[in-house]
């Protein structure tokens, strides 16, 4: 593991920053926040990060979600392909509890974690949702722990990439949660990368996470 120096490891702009005013990703306009002002804790020995810290990208609409066809079998199956499944995934890409309970009933939680396009697919879904981030994060926590060697240029790469592939927009939760995923996992090394990826994208690093690369 590489030894983390922050006066030299990381650009002044990042040391300037400490994290006040970054722009949102992009050109996007920063968006209201939903009146849920759950909280989402680093470990249970760190500080609360309050909702309101971070916009909120993508508000979902009351609209109508399919159901899975009845041609599919009643029992969880594990055959059914990772084009299906995605399928299944944007079509109820506006409703992410319905999309996760698919996934949990498609695929076992073994696989769930696996490198491909289902995993990153169902990211994007989950973070638009308060009711979904709590999984979101646990689940890149998860992955993170389950590929070791994935380095974070590849992971943020197919962050990007699966993004403009599938129709989602970026949403800089998901560049939190896996920047917190590297912090889990006691991968400082990775999340000194992740950081600064995350700031080439101009993606707004949440000031808890930060802190917590500063100091390790």
């Amino acid at each position: 593991m590489r030894t983390f120096l922050a006066p030299t490891r990381f650009r002044s702009s990042l040391l300037r920053y400490r994290l006040i005013n970054l722009k949102p990703l992009s050109s996007q306009s920063r968006f209201p926040i939903p009146p849920d002002n759950r909280s989402q804790d680093t470990d249970s020995n760190t500080e609360t990060i309050s909702e309101q810290e971070f916009p909120n990208l993508t508000t979902p609409g009351p609209e109508h979600f399919p159901t899975i066809s009845s041609g599919e079998p009643e029992n969880r199956s594990d055959d059914v392909d990772d084009a299906r499944v995605i399928e299944v995934l944007l079509g109820r890409k506006n409703d992410p509890v319905s999309a996760l309970e698919y996934c949990n009933w498609v695929r076992p939680s073994n696989r769930i974690c696996e490198i491909g396009d289902v995993f990153w697919v169902l990211i994007h879904i989950l973070v638009t949702s308060p009711e979904t981030y709590d999984r979101a994060n646990s689940l890149l926590v998860e992955f993170v722990s389950s590929n070791p060697t994935l380095i974070p240029s590849v992971m943020v790469n197919d962050l990007v990439d699966s993004a403009k592939r599938f129709g989602f927009e970026l949403n800089s939760r998901a560049f939190n949660y896996l920047l917190n995923a590297y912090i889990r996992n006691s991968r400082t090394d990775f999340a000194v990368d992740c950081l600064n990826l995350m700031l080439d994208r101009n993606a707004t690093p949440l000031a808890a996470y930060v802190n917590k690369v500063l100091s390790s």
